[in-house]
């Protein structure tokens, strides 16, 4: 609504891409599935708190591989992403957040600039934790704004590598209309 109106009535359809990227955090203390059982212990047993050790704790925060296949483990699952595993050898990884992100674009004339870029969705998230719910959230989001749902792009690791019950199927109930690359193999 922030748009004047002649933009407003001109270009109902809204066509979104969107993606994760990462965001950093200012600590480096966090809480891993490996070790979590042991410090709630110790908290357990110290009856003075200022025994522990000080600072803050994110808890809600994770390993995102900057250069790798995503993962996407989802409700219940225990995400196995670890930079000391000997399979993930080579990989990046950074300690922090990720943003999703809706982006309204102009599927009909790209590259050109009928209306302004923005960000009508977004969220943050725990890195490779149900990837695909987000992107449906974001989607649902998006189509809140009283305008028409068009395009939803995104990249492979979206609609190329999620199961069709946790994002296909729950995004077309949107309105949204998926765009994506597949990969090579999936044409076959």
């Amino acid at each position: 609504m922030e748009q004047p109106r002649t933009i407003r009535r001109q270009f109902q359809k809204l066509d979104v891409s969107f993606d994760q990227t990462y965001v950093g955090t200012p600590t480096t203390r966090g809480y891993s599935h490996n070790t979590i059982k042991d410090k709630i212990a110790v908290e357990r047993r110290t009856s003075n708190f200022g025994q522990l050790a000080p600072g803050p704790v994110d808890a809600f925060i994770g390993w995102h591989i900057a250069n790798g296949q995503r993962t996407d483990y989802k409700r219940g699952e225990v995400d196995q992403t670890n930079p000391k595993d000997k399979a993930n050898a080579g990989k990046i990884f950074e300690w922090g957040w990720v943003a999703n992100l809706a982006v309204r674009v102009d599927s009909e004339a790209p590259g050109t600039k009928r209306f302004p870029t923005l960000v009508v969705a977004a969220s943050l998230s725990i890195p490779n934790r149900e990837v695909a719910e987000e992107a449906v959230d974001l989607l649902r989001n998006a189509a809140t704004l009283g305008m028409t749902p068009g395009v939803a792009d995104a990249d492979k690791q979206y609609w190329a590598n999620s199961v069709p019950s946790r994002l296909l199927k729950p995004a077309l109930a949107t309105g949204f209309t998926p765009s994506t690359d597949y990969k090579k193999t999936d044409s076959e």
